[in-house]
């Protein structure tokens, strides 16, 4: 098997020059008062707004409102809501093809355990 180093080398700058815009867009989400839990970073609004508007500001921040896939995404998210007083949207739709079914807007199947 033949290598080519400097290929690899490139490859290797480019996959860390990615990496640092990603390590830079979660610094100064964090800086902005965004929040940190296991590798999401979740932004708590307390701005007022319709479901529809919610989807439309986060995406102009890059973002979308939050799929709940993990009991333990869940119990944090709790937590934050509680110790926040305030009511947030979630990604959740009507699944169109399925009677009473439920979608996250990443289009997994919303289950309950």
């Amino acid at each position: 098997m033949v290598v080519n180093l400097s290929d690899y080398y490139i490859n290797l700058t480019l996959r860390n020059d990615e990496l640092q815009l990603e390590i830079d867009d979660v610094r100064e989400k964090v800086d902005s008062g965004w929040k940190i839990f296991r590798w999401n970073v979740y932004f708590f609004s307390k701005d007022l707004g319709t479901w529809s508007e919610s989807i439309e500001k986060c995406k102009e921040k890059k973002s979308d409102l939050v799929s709940v896939l993990k009991a333990d995404e869940q119990l944090y998210l709790n937590t934050e809501v509680r110790k926040n007083k305030f009511c947030y949207w979630i990604g959740l739709r009507k699944n169109k093809k399925k009677r009473n079914g439920v979608l996250w807007l990443n289009g997994m199947e919303a289950t309950t355990t």
